[in-house]
């Protein structure tokens, strides 16, 4: 999805590493305002010829719509999914409506942690099967997954990441405030990932519901957060213009196309500038940093080779790199 064709104010931050707080709400509101917008266009149309009123009701929105702040993971998949499906695709239709109002009518709510699991909505259970068949296809692995309830430890250890990350690192925890729209639970097999994205339910994050050390949830979150980020960042300039050739990655054993290689390489620079800048309340969490620190500056400097090797850049792609490169010395 392609959001612009000419230069916005972003574009300052597009070339660094790390968006400003106000980079961060221009890229929610560019991306935001896109899929809206289609999404209530593909709803007036699928409408139009059974419920005249409802298309009507739609377009009445579509000037509101002109600069959305922000958008739900139920748009999301009605737009790259819900609205092609035949089955679905009048309910579809009027679940995003009333969203859509309720966009047009105010800000954003804060981040939420989702507190029930059972009974996930359509765009949830597209997600969990998602995840199992990427990782099947590309690990070779046999996993499963199911939206749970999380328990209080749980909760609470979400709620002291993000307090973590709020005074260790301001600069992110506004952007995974802004970004991330709910945090969804699962539970499945031992070697299920441990968080996942997905930009057919942008912004949900999901988190496996027994992991309640705030350690390890403070750098999933930064870790999901970075997705979140870059897909919007290549949804205003592609960065990359060779993204789908293939070439090593760092945390998969097997090559990857390289706007995932960029993906990766990106969030190891902000998982390790997370670990240096945490601070450890134990022992085993010291010791958690300084292996993790290691691992994910490993993990940068293989992406960085790999990129500097097979990476063709946009300009602006070319300026991120750059800035990447400066902060990981």
């Amino acid at each position: 999805m392609t959001l612009r064709p000419a230069a916005t104010p972003l574009d300052g931050d597009l070339g660094r590493w790390l968006p400003s707080p106000d980079g961060g709400r221009v890229l929610r509101r560019l991306y935001s305002t896109a899929l809206n917008q289609q999404v209530a266009r593909a709803c007036a149309a699928l409408v139009h010829s059974v419920d005249r009123r409802q298309a009507t009701r739609i377009e009445a929105l579509l000037p509101a719509l002109a600069d959305s702040d922000w958008t739900t993971p139920e748009l999301a998949h009605a737009h790259f999914v819900g609205s092609a499906d035949e089955r679905r695709a009048l309910t579809t239709a009027r679940r995003a409506v009333a969203q859509l109002e309720q966009i047009a009518a105010g800000p954003p709510p804060p981040l939420q942690l989702t507190t029930t699991g059972h009974n996930p909505p359509p765009w949830v259970e597209y997600a969990l099967d998602r995840f199992v068949d990427d990782q099947r296809r590309n690990d070779s692995l046999s996993v499963e997954l199911e939206s749970v309830t999380p328990e209080p430890a749980t909760l609470d250890g979400a709620r002291n990441a993000l307090t973590r990350l709020a005074d260790s690192w301001p600069e992110m925890s506004r952007i995974t405030e802004t970004l991330v729209r709910e945090v969804r639970w699962t539970k499945g097999s031992a070697r299920a990932s441990s968080s996942a994205t997905l930009t057919q339910t942008y912004g949900a994050v999901f988190l496996r519901a027994d992991l309640t050390r705030p350690v390890v949830l403070y750098e999933l979150l930064v870790h999901e957060a970075t997705h979140l980020e870059l897909i919007a960042r290549m949804a205003v300039d592609k960065l990359l213009t060779n993204g789908s050739v293939r070439a090593p990655s760092p945390f998969r054993p097997v090559a990857r196309p390289l706007t995932r290689v960029l993906h990766a390489t990106l969030v190891a620079a902000r998982l390790a500038e997370a670990m240096r800048r945490y601070r450890p309340e134990t022992a085993r969490e010291r010791d958690l940093l300084r292996q993790r620190t290691k691992q994910f500056t490993d993990d940068l400097a293989i992406g960085l080779a790999t990129l500097t090797e097979h990476g063709r850049w946009t300009t602006i792609g070319n300026e991120f790199f750059v800035d990447l490169q400066r902060a990981a010395r």
